[in-house]
């Protein structure tokens, strides 16, 4: 069940963090990143993401008219 408080509260948190968004790039054209990577699009769109991967729990894509995504639930 999708938890909206719970949601903003990992989103806030995760923007007013003093860790800069990157992404690993694991794989050719497969990247890792943290939520705030996941928040950043600036830096989404300067690496040509273009589908997102959401494995967390009460979370919801941030940008689904921009980007193809998948979501797994995670307790």
């Amino acid at each position: 069940m999708y938890d909206k408080k719970a949601s903003d509260s990992i989103r806030m948190r995760a923007l007013c963090s003093n860790v800069n968004p990157t992404a690993l790039e694991i794989i050719p054209g497969i990247y890792l990143g943290s939520i705030k990577t996941a928040l950043s699009k600036p830096l989404l769109k300067q690496i040509g993401i273009t589908h997102i991967l959401c494995a967390a729990k009460d979370m919801n894509p941030f940008f689904p008219k921009v980007w193809h995504n998948t979501k797994f639930n995670v307790n």
